[in-house]
């Protein structure tokens, strides 16, 4: 029995080795499963083949949907090259080609574009545009709750289709999990096309827990497109008159801009439910003439974990590399990989002020935790830690007071490797000085984290901590 048992052990082990080197994945994600997979052996690798498998380089969507996707109603008219290289921020122009080469969304331009920092602010201008919709209503969202908000726009919804307006609602299976099956079968009943990404039947016996859509958009008639953080929604239905906003981080935009936003949702409407979606009869556009201003230049791109490479991290990396002035940040956590943290060392040991602002709770009692690992290395560097008494969803970063950077992705290791998110960056310095406008306003909420004796049971919970990283 006992030779049994060895047996059964060592297959485990070199099997689940053998799956992890297959794979291709980095060092600091691979040594954790290997540690579980030694010495909790067979367990550890049903573990991993339920929640550990990597996506990574897996083809969701083919070459030639991409191209069939962006053509038509989805196309995105670039801003030359030549006109970034040749503007006085011209440094920028890296971290745009950068994001083209990997992600394939080339710069473009709004004609508007509003941030909100409040959740409420952000849901009663996404209604407003609802209502106004005369042809096709695309929403995409990560977690739905009930409450007040949803009934309100569940009857918005069906006023609409009923007006001969088509709808399209794409929600992710688990983060939304609480959603109870009446309000599911609502959903279906409205009229409109409804539609899980990546259902879990067995969310014990799949890997695909693991991969989430975590994406926010709006776009109603190709016209106006809303992109932003998670909403908050449980707290809007509780405290729907706080006085405190209901701080996330959202974009209202029009202009060439919306067609990124769409083409995100008809990729991700493909992978849900292998369809195509039909060229749109109504491809508004607006004539020069009706806008004086001058276009803002962004670029909104998805990241996916089964791309070539570590996309998002790598854009992330090096947008705080180009800081030269000052690196404004806040996020819900702050979890970093390797390359992000030592950008972030990088940046602040060259003189540039690096200051990060982070909630003193979370929806995870562990993420927060989890940051002070990485407290003691960023502090040595000189990099400013505040923490805002409350929960904050806000995720953006403004770079040199000149560009932001904004979107649904967490700056923690399950954005850079398992979730599905979109991001906006914004080239304008009027724009980016709302954001620093807001970031001000938060700062003064909140206390400095000072340095503290780093006693050896100290030492030794963040080393697991941060062995664990890739797990959390």
């Amino acid at each position: 029995m006992a030779q049994l048992f060895f047996v059964l052990y060592l297959l485990s082990v070199i099997g689940g080795i053998a799956i992890l080197l297959g794979e291709e994945r980095s060092a600091v994600s691979s040594i954790p499963w290997i540690l579980v997979v030694v010495f909790v052996p067979i367990v550890g690798l049903l573990l991993y083949i339920i929640f550990g498998y990597s996506l990574r380089r897996k083809q969701l969507i083919d070459v030639e949907v991409r191209e069939a996707l962006s053509d038509a109603p989805l196309e995105t008219r670039a801003v030359p090259v030549t006109e970034v290289q040749n503007e006085p921020d011209r440094e920028l122009h890296s971290l745009s080609a950068l994001i083209e080469r990997l992600t394939s969304t080339p710069l473009t331009t709004a004609n508007e574009l509003t941030h909100y920092d409040d959740s409420r602010e952000w849901l009663s201008a996404c209604r407003e545009a609802i209502t106004q919709a005369q042809h096709y209503i695309y929403i995409e969202l990560y977690r739905i709750e009930e409450g007040p908000w949803l009934d309100t726009l569940l009857d918005l919804l069906t006023e609409r289709i009923q007006d001969g307006v088509a709808v399209y609602w794409l929600y992710d299976d688990v983060g939304s999990r609480s959603l109870s099956r009446r309000y599911r079968k609502r959903m279906e009943q409205m009229g409109g096309e409804v539609a899980t990404f990546l259902p879990v039947r067995f969310r014990l016996l799949t890997s695909r827990v693991n991969y989430r859509n975590h994406r926010n958009l709006v776009v109603v008639d190709g016209a106006v497109g809303f992109t932003g953080g998670n909403v908050l929604l449980s707290e809007l239905s509780r405290m729907p008159d706080a006085v405190l906003p209901l701080a996330t981080s959202h974009l209202r935009m029009t202009g060439e801009a919306v067609r990124q936003v769409e083409y995100s949702f008809a990729l991700d409407w493909y992978v849900a439910t292998q369809q195509l979606l039909s060229p749109q009869q109504f491809s508004p556009t607006i004539a020069p003439q009706e806008w004086t201003a001058e276009p803002i230049k962004v670029q909104t791109f998805p990241t996916h974990p089964t791309d070539d490479f570590p996309s998002l991290e790598m854009i992330l990396t090096h947008a705080f590399l180009q800081a030269r002035r000052s690196l404004y940040i806040e996020s819900p956590v702050l979890i970093p990989t390797s390359s992000i943290q030592q950008a972030l060392i990088s940046t602040a040991l060259s003189g540039v002020q690096v200051r990060i602002i982070l909630p003193r709770r979370g929806r995870s009692w562990l993420a927060p935790k989890a940051s002070h690992a990485f407290f003691t290395d960023l502090l040595r560097a000189g990099v400013e830690i505040y923490y805002y008494e409350g929960l904050r969803e806000a995720t953006y970063a403004i770079i040199d007071e000149g560009c932001a950077v904004t979107g649904t992705p967490y700056l923690d290791f399950r954005s850079f490797e398992y979730n599905f998110d979109l991001t906006t960056v914004i080239y304008s310095e009027e724009v980016a000085q709302q954001f620093v406008k807001r970031y001000e306003e938060t700062l003064a909420l909140c206390h400095q984290v000072t340095p503290r004796q780093n006693k050896l049971w100290r030492r030794i919970a963040h080393g697991v901590m941060r062995l664990l990283t890739p797990l959390l």
